[in-house]
């Protein structure tokens, strides 16, 4: 049974909901993907502002974004695609492109902010409303190159902009570190990539693939030598140090070390499903399977695999 002041914050939020965040949320998001880094022309910042907030008024953040934000919005979208973001939601809605389950999921991470909102609501602190309005503003103040008249020569050139009025707004100091802000609750493999990622941002970087796989070696012979010596905690950094050098070596052939890791645990859990299925076929337990025979399993469903991935 619901209680009742559950009832209360739920029911709300629902309307609510409709109202600021309609359909046209998808269209903005394409919009916004479509040609991410060229150099846009827009009135002026205070005149934008205004059409934005009035736009909120009458149809949310997403009708804001979709009839007042030309294509050049944000460099993000094509530089990192959606699946830099598969930690938010479930794996499998992205990685099986179920689209129903994909809404499903994005519907619960939309109705947190709503509940959120309501419950701050009743306390008297904010609203769905003004999430959505603050979050307009920051829109157009962080992108002068889309509701300005700033021209911007990439994708570079915005992140920089965008770092810089960031700064500027925390107090108009620029932050210590450049490691300030990194979500230490992503995912390893994500949280690594963040890191490294912020790291080349400033020139701690590797002057080509050559040396990351030459890092990478070296961090074999130090995993090898700290299991030769049975140093527990030395083992395990050099296990750190090793999958942190694997990301960077994804992050250089632009591969998605998330979804590479992802992919191959999916591939095995259908290879392993096809050898239980063969070893009941031939009236075996795996239990019971020498090391010979699992060798024999495995590469016939590899081979039976071919193509499915």
């Amino acid at each position: 049974m619901i209680h009742e002041k559950t009832r209360a914050a739920v029911k709300p939020p629902a309307s609510i909901a409709a109202q600021a965040m309609p359909a046209t949320a998808c269209a903005a998001a394409r919009r916004a993907s479509e040609g991410a880094a060229a150099p846009a022309t827009a009135a002026t910042p205070a005149t934008s502002a205004r059409t934005v907030r009035g736009r909120l008024e009458s149809g949310g953040m997403s009708s804001a974004t979709h009839h007042g934000v030309p294509s050049g919005f944000a460099p993000w979208p094509r530089s990192s695609p959606p699946t830099s973001t598969i930690w938010l939601v479930s794996p499998h809605a992205i990685n099986q492109r179920d689209d129903g389950k994909l809404c499903e999921e994005l519907g619960d991470v939309l109705l947190q902010v709503v509940l959120h909102a309501q419950l701050a609501n009743e306390e008297g602190r904010f609203d769905i409303q003004d999430v959505v309005s603050q979050q307009c503003e920051k829109l157009v103040r962080r992108h002068p190159h889309v509701f300005g008249d700033l021209r911007v020569a990439d994708s570079a050139e915005v992140l920089r902009n965008w770092e810089r009025i960031k700064a500027e707004e925390n107090n108009h100091t620029v932050s210590e570190s450049v490691m300030d802000g990194v979500i230490s609750s992503l995912p390893a493999l994500a949280f690594a990539l963040e890191v490294s990622k912020r790291a080349v941002k400033v020139g701690f970087e590797w002057p080509d693939l050559q040396g990351v796989l030459e890092k990478f070696r070296e961090e074999q012979e130090e995993l090898a030598e700290a299991i030769a010596h049975g140093d527990r905690e030395r083992i395990e950094a050099e296990v750190g140090d090793l999958l942190f050098t694997l990301v960077n070596i994804a992050r250089h052939l632009k591969v998605d070390a998330e979804q590479a890791l992802h992919a191959m645990v999916r591939r095995f859990i259908r290879r392993f499903e096809q050898m239980e299925e063969l070893a009941r076929a031939h009236g075996r337990r795996l239990e019971e399977l020498s090391l010979e025979e699992w060798d024999k399993l495995w590469e016939q469903a590899k081979r039976n695999a071919t193509g499915a991935g």
